[in-house]
């Protein structure tokens, strides 16, 4: 959706769409058909962590990384994937630092969904298990221990999602 989204806004970009789920890229791929910008707009089935090195001037993850078995991998590929000065935006939950200042409807529903999805997801695999709960510190430190020394959380003003860019 973001990739397609990203396609229709800006026609003159080459925009590529990585999954590893591949019933995902097909839908992106129809998609991408029915918006008009399948001539602008790759989807392709990757391995999660293996990029091609400084091909991207910007690359998300909007809701990725808590789910990830090896993020500071991922991290890593990311920066080498990205042209000088290229751009990383990750998008995560809008959450407090602390536990009990998360104490409230939005993270009950995301801490119920880590117990049944994202955090089992990853710690069946060996992972983190961070869980949708993944708080700006954690992304802060992951993408540090991936080389990256740029990192700031983007001024959006969103009940739900904290947005972070990232720069090596």
């Amino acid at each position: 959706v973001a990739s397609i989204a990203i396609a229709e806004a800006y026609p003159k970009a080459q925009v590529f769409g990585f999954d590893v789920f591949p019933p995902a890229i097909e839908r992106a791929r129809e998609n991408a058909i029915k918006k008009a910008v399948s001539s602008h707009a790759r989807f392709e089935v990757y391995d999660g962590v293996s990029l091609p090195s400084s091909r991207f001037d910007l690359i998300t993850l909007f809701w990725t990384l808590h789910h990830v078995v090896d993020p500071v991998k991922l991290l890593t590929s990311v920066r080498g994937a990205l042209t000088r000065g290229g751009t990383l935006l990750v998008l995560e939950a809008n959450v407090a630092e602390k536990l009990e200042d998360n104490i409230n409807t939005w993270a009950n529903w995301l801490y119920g969904a880590s117990m049944f999805d994202c955090a089992v997801t990853s710690a069946t695999e060996g992972g983190p298990a961070y869980g949708a709960l993944m708080k700006e510190s954690e992304v802060r430190e992951l993408a540090h221990k991936a080389g990256f020394a740029h990192f700031r959380r983007l001024p959006v003003e969103s009940r739900w999602d904290a947005l972070y860019e990232i720069k090596a």
